[in-house]
């Protein structure tokens, strides 16, 4: 109970440093990272993240972004992702994730798994909000496990521009191939590891560049867990200098304790 008490008043700090992270810092909105969750053991979840990022000259971005995720069956999945920005003095949502997977493989060594999203122009692209663009990205994932605690996995998708707007943002992205390649160990209520993560725009005067991805989570309550994420670039050219942040998911239909969590995101979200 001591132990619980003292993670209950983590988790309300953790909530205070997400409201506050609404209303201060600087910013500007890349094109979001692909958020569908890739998690087999939930039926339901609602993540809420708060993260700083490093842009250099640009400045510091501060989000607060909200996703809901579920799944239909044992194979189909959906989700919704909306994010809200700080940048110089002002505030805005910026561009919204819908999208969808199925797992093709479950219940072998190796699991499949195939996903499709738009990203919505909802973010303003005049302050730098939003990409300005309807964008389809689909992605394939391929995971596994590694003895009884470690889970390995592969990512590749793409991302195009659906049409184009005539205002000018230097961080917008029209076509670009992304691929990442990680590891998680696992406990029943907690999990750490990380990915590394390529992207390669295919725009004009664009280099690819590399970054790397800890994430570290421990499970409250079988409802509630809490997440510490990062970034780091790995390469001279780069999109951002660093990124961290913090994440709370309420489960809505947790599976019983004793069952090990394997959820992570494909690359957004985060």
């Amino acid at each position: 109970m001591v132990a619980l008490s003292k993670l209950s008043a983590i988790v309300g700090a953790l909530v205070a440093l997400m409201a506050s992270t609404a209303s201060a810092g600087h910013g500007t909105a890349p094109v979001p990272r692909q958020v569908l969750s890739l998690d087999g053991d939930q039926r339901g979840a609602l993540r809420l993240a708060s993260s700083a990022t490093d842009l250099g000259q640009v400045g510091t971005m501060w989000t607060l972004a909200a996703d809901l995720r579920g799944q239909l069956n044992e194979r189909f999945g959906a989700l919704v992702y909306v994010p809200l920005h700080r940048l110089a003095g002002e505030t805005g949502v910026g561009d919204s994730v819908a999208g969808g997977y199925v797992n093709l493989l479950m219940g072998a060594p190796v699991s499949l798994l195939v996903a499709a999203s738009i990203h919505l122009p909802t973010g303003d692209e005049t302050s730098a909000m939003g990409q300005g663009a309807f964008a389809a990205e689909p992605l394939i994932q391929v995971s596994g496990r590694v003895g009884s605690n470690v889970r390995v996995y592969a990512t590749g998708s793409a991302i195009v521009n659906l049409n184009d707007s005539q205002t000018f943002s230097p961080l917008r992205t029209r076509r670009e191939a992304r691929g990442a390649a990680g590891l998680l160990y696992q406990k029943s209520e907690w999990q750490a590891g990380g990915d590394a993560r390529l992207q390669v725009p295919f725009d004009d005067d664009s280099e690819a560049f590399v970054t790397f991805a800890p994430t570290a989570a421990l499970q409250v309550t079988p409802e509630l867990g809490v997440e510490l994420f990062g970034e780091i670039p790995l390469t001279p050219n780069r999109r951002i200098d660093w990124r961290v942040g913090v994440a709370l998911t309420y489960s809505f239909a947790p599976r019983p304790p004793h069952v090990h969590s394997h959820s992570h995101a494909g690359h957004a979200h985060r």
